[in-house]
């Protein structure tokens, strides 16, 4: 459920729109919590995993069976049913995305606690891994990377998390392949009051800091900002870099002495002159002292294949446990349910405190039964997340079909020049003839598409939301004698096939933030339960002459995952194998994010290499693809073919997994964070830099 319709001019205030829709919903939610008596008459407790000024977090298994969950117990006595409501229903609103940590459906309460269950992180938090010392750099980046994701998926929705901060971030793996933010009973609609915080706390920002009761600050996501860019520095410093920010405390005075001075002095001081230039101007960013120029959280994204300058991180004593925050949380490792009692007797003699169980190992990315693997076929589960996604772009169409101008495209739009043309209609840069406000007006034919056509692509962009790496629909739809129209952000330098030079490709920094980007903007259209289905480069618009700042584009061939789609002409590079066979069912192909982690690794060969790994996924017709089966069924990387001569064993790894021709043992488009940092291409051959305008073989 959303918190809040897609951007739309005509929808009024947004925040508003976020907090009455989130009252509502709670309101809805309070008739629904299910009353108990004990939390064992639903769950097999088993122990404490952590505690503090909120309540506790159990580890426990449900009774009618299925994997472990954390059970977070908020005591009656201290917090308001109101406050439990709206932090269950907030968890449940936006649990699609992988970088929040899931909340499960069925609020309790008992005679002395409120109930909610969450997804279960085995390996703990992240505070708990900065003891001794930072993370390396590839953690690093991972963690900021998704954290990135998941703050961005709160502020399309209108919320602002406002508590980011190592102990908040759940770690389900030790490399941190994924982590997720937790804790969400701060968050709250952008624009609502917000007082200083009760104690002194490193992550809060100097504005907060400087409040005093009873003043208050309307909540903005620069709050969010602001707490990633210190999480960032603990997570490779493994301490904070102050204790408030504020003076007099010395730490924060260096850091704000250095900021403010003009001209900046070239040296940071200690410790932040440990970081690499290009980590140091990400922080600067994050961690400005203006909130209104502080820069977004997915901007990480665009110095993700740059150097950071940790690979060796050094122990440094003390780690975050020298740090306290403000409600005093502590960690109680494998501590006994004896420590904790809701005031009954224990009935499961069969889980005694303390005793190792199943539990602690949960598995994690197994396969679903009911899915085959070499089809593709879909889990119950995957086929509801597609058909929800239908069902909202329908109703969303319904009413965007009530709602269209009409009217000439010239009576409200200035033509400034052509920015692209299709086989399906153009893309102009238009200005607004009375406010001259600038856009991209794609404009459709009626003679070659139907109302229902242009609604349905106009409908997926406006569902997408906010993301920066995604081009942002306005929410205006136009319909004239002979078109239609609707307008988007402009993005004025062309797309990425110009700047993939022919045989070379890209520098490789610069294919990194690209395959970075593009990878969190398909995360975010999966999480939305659709697949994208058409990536290749011309779909791929550059913000900048450097090409540090990519945005996906064009949703016309977007469907919800299970659409059954057969193949009806010769399939191309980017076409995924499983679509070239005789489908699984008369119909088609269930469709599923496969296609376009396979359609993400081709166009990431193509940005490292210059040129298409083959033309065809098809064995029988295509040698180049033959020998990629053969060489990648072998397992031995140091046999490549004569194409990935140039690449390196990580890049190798990498594309072997977006590229595994069974779509269920295909990896996953985030994938790529685990490789960023890390060299894909060997020296001899790295590309130069190619002025804007060359197209190449990939054309």
């Amino acid at each position: 459920m959303e918190l809040r319709d897609p951007e739309n001019q005509e929808d009024g205030d947004p925040e508003e729109d976020t907090a009455t829709a989130l009252q509502r919903l709670v309101e809805l939610t309070a008739t629904r919590v299910t009353p108990v008596r004990s939390l064992r008459v639903q769950y097999h407790l088993i122990r404490k995993l952590g505690s503090g000024s909120y309540g506790h977090v159990l580890l426990a298994r449900p009774r009618q069976g299925g994997p472990a969950v954390a059970l977070k117990l908020l005591p009656r006595d201290s917090v308001l049913r109101t406050t439990f409501l709206r932090e269950f229903c907030v968890g449940r609103c936006v649990s699609s995305h992988p970088g929040l940590l899931q909340t499960l459906a069925g609020p309790l309460e008992t005679p002395r606690h409120f109930a909610l269950a969450q997804e279960y992180a085995p390996c703990g938090d992240l505070s708990g891994m900065l003891q001794e010392r930072g993370l390396p750099e590839l953690q690093v980046k991972r963690v900021v990377a998704q954290l990135a994701g998941a703050l961005d998926f709160l502020h399309g929705r209108g919320l602002v998390h406002a508590d980011v901060k190592p102990d908040n971030v759940l770690v389900f793996d030790p490399v941190c392949s994924r982590v997720a933010l937790g804790d969400l009973g701060l968050t709250r609609p952008e624009g609502s009051p917000t007082s200083a915080p009760p104690g002194p706390l490193p992550s809060a920002p100097p504005e907060l800091c400087l409040l005093l009761p009873p003043d208050t600050l309307p909540l903005r996501p620069a709050v969010d900002s602001w707490g990633l860019g210190v999480l960032l520095f603990c997570a490779a410093m493994a301490c904070f870099p102050w204790g408030v920010a504020l003076a007099p405390d010395p730490g924060f005075e260096a850091f704000a002495g250095w900021m403010t001075t003009r001209p900046q002095p070239l040296q940071p001081p200690p410790p932040w002159d440990q970081f690499a230039p290009p980590a140091l101007a990400l922080l600067q960013g994050l961690l400005d002292l203006d909130q209104e120029t502080r820069i977004p959280p997915l901007a990480v994204l665009g110095f993700l294949g740059d150097d950071w300058g940790l690979k060796e991180n050094k122990e440094r004593p003390g780690g975050l446990g020298s740090v306290s925050s403000e409600d005093g949380e502590e960690e109680e490792g494998g501590a006994s349910l004896e420590e904790w009692s809701e005031g009954e007797e224990n009935d499961d003699n069969d889980e005694m405190p303390g005793k190792p169980s199943e539990e602690k190992r949960v598995e994690m990315g197994a396969v679903e039964n009911g899915a085959g693997e070499d089809l593709g076929g879909l889990t119950a589960e995957e086929l509801r997340q597609g058909q929800e996604a239908a069902l909202a772009l329908e109703d969303m169409m319904a009413l965007s079909a009530q709602t269209l101008v009409q009217a000439e495209v010239d009576e409200l739009y200035q033509h400034v020049r052509p920015l692209g043309q299709g086989r399906f209609g153009r893309v102009l840069l238009v200005t607004h003839r009375q406010k001259g406000t600038t856009f991209a007006l794609k404009q459709l034919p009626k003679a070659s598409t139907t109302l229902r056509g242009f609604l349905y692509e106009f409908c997926v962009g406006l569902s997408l939301g906010s993301h920066s790496a995604i081009v942002a629909a306005y929410g205006i739809g136009v319909e004239s004698v002979d078109s239609y129209s609707f307008l988007t952000e402009p993005v004025l330098h062309g797309d990425l096939i110009a700047f993939i030079q022919p045989k070379v490709g890209l520098l490789q920094p610069a294919a990194q933030r690209c395959a970075a980007q593009l990878a969190s903007a398909l995360e975010h259209i999966h999480s939305r339960g659709l697949v994208y289905r058409d990536l290749k480069p011309e779909n791929v618009l550059v913000c900048d002459p450097a090409c540090r700042w990519v945005k996906l584009t064009d949703f016309g061939h977007t469907r919800p995952r299970g659409t059954l789609l057969r193949l009806v002409g010769p399939p191309i590079p980017y076409t995924a194998p499983e679509l070239c066979g005789p489908p699984p069912l008369p119909e088609g192909l269930p469709i599923q994010p496969a296609l376009d982690a396979w359609a993400l690794g081709v166009l990431l060969f193509c940005l490292l290499t210059g040129y298409f790994p083959w033309d065809q996924p098809l064995v029988e017709a295509d040698p180049f693809y033959e020998d990629y089966v053969i060489w990648q069924a072998s397992g031995q990387p140091q046999a490549r073919p004569q194409p990935w001569l140039g690449l390196t064993p990580v890049a190798d790894a990498l594309l072997w997994g977006l590229l595994d021709p069974h779509p269920r043992r295909r990896s996953p488009v985030s994938s790529i964070r685990d490789y960023l940092g890390r060299p894909w291409r060997q020296r001899e051959g790295e590309a130069e830099e190619v002025p804007q305008g060359e197209k190449g073989d990939l054309e």
